[in-house]
């Protein structure tokens, strides 16, 4: 597929070889994984990679690898992608990003999703998109207020992915509807 969305200062593309070491270092990060249910290890890294993949090939589209437009250096990752099946308010499709702590507090989180965003109700067809995150995840939820995101009060839910060995979390959710 190669390159599904470019702004001018980052590439969202198709996951290469080279991108798992440095995802992995991502999610291994205590920072960046500090509101998330725990840090992942090499094979956990792994195995999301393909996941992304395999959603990404079966939907054409999913959380993609996101690269430096001028340095071409791996920062993350972000997209659109059918949320679990077992969380509250599916059947939807969120918005979501993660990005080394590098590229914090520079706009690309904003650049990227609202990228992302306009591809959500242009080319997908989409009329909703949602994002969720932790509780207590104020930089997220600033974020997502910046874009234009409502919080649903009455979506907030208590969770725990499948295959995590944590304990369930309590998350806020947020929908953006086509105007």
């Amino acid at each position: 597929m190669g390159i599904q969305v470019q702004t001018p200062r980052i590439i969202m593309r198709d996951w290469e070889d080279g991108d798992l070491e440095h995802f992995a270092r991502i999610n291994s990060d205590p920072l960046v994984m500090e509101f998330y249910p725990e840090r992942l290890d090499d094979k956990a890294s792994e195995n999301l990679v393909k996941n992304f993949q395999k959603h990404i090939d079966q939907k054409g589209y999913g959380f993609f690898a996101l690269e430096h437009a001028e340095t071409k250096a791996f920062m993350g990752f972000a997209g659109l992608a059918r949320v679990p099946s077992d969380l509250p308010f599916a059947p939807a499709v969120e918005l979501a990003w993660r990005l080394d702590y590098d590229y914090w507090g520079s706009g690309y989180a904003s650049e990227i999703a609202n990228a992302l965003i306009e591809k959500a109700f242009g080319d997908y067809g989409l009329d909703q998109i949602v994002a969720y995150c932790m509780q207590d995840h104020g930089r997220a939820v600033h974020i997502l207020e910046k874009l234009g995101f409502s919080e649903d009060k009455k979506g907030a839910f208590a969770y725990a992915p499948k295959r995590s060995k944590s304990r369930k979390h309590d998350y806020r959710l947020f929908r953006f509807k086509k105007v």
